[in-house]
């Protein structure tokens, strides 16, 4: 998985920030199931997440809300450093849609995490 800031933008200290989680899945997924993303404990996890699909270039996306939207229902688990997402409608069989790659991209964007209050190097982060 790649996590990176806003349209890769820098990210200043103890400000806002809008971060982008493009995962690589090789299983089927199926409608309604829950994707936990556990946060380092640098970054403070809003109370209430904002959390929406992108598109991707790899291929078509499937990971969008019951109404075909791309903002999808999510909550915090502050005490954990933990996010859930759910309300992904399609079911996704990835020997049919995966191609030949047998496996699809999709990205999150979840907003508005605090940063880090110092500098930290990449290597200190866990995702």
């Amino acid at each position: 998985m790649a996590v990176t800031a806003e349209s890769g933008k820098n990210v200043e200290v103890n400000t806002t920030a809008e971060l982008h989680f493009k995962i690589n899945v090789n299983l089927d997924i199926w409608s309604h199931d829950v994707f936990v993303l556990e946060v380092s404990d640098k970054w403070v996890i809003p109370d209430n997440p904002v959390c929406k699909s992108v598109e991707v270039s790899e291929n078509t996306n499937y990971f969008l809300a019951a109404d075909g939207a791309d903002a999808l229902p999510c909550s915090a688990d502050k005490d954990n450093n933990k996010i859930y997402v759910y309300g992904i409608e399609n079911e996704i069989d990835i020997d049919v849609l995966g191609g030949e790659k047998g496996s699809l991209y999709f990205e999150l964007s979840i907003g508005s995490f605090t940063a880090p209050d110092a500098d930290f190097y990449t290597s200190a982060y866990y995702w």
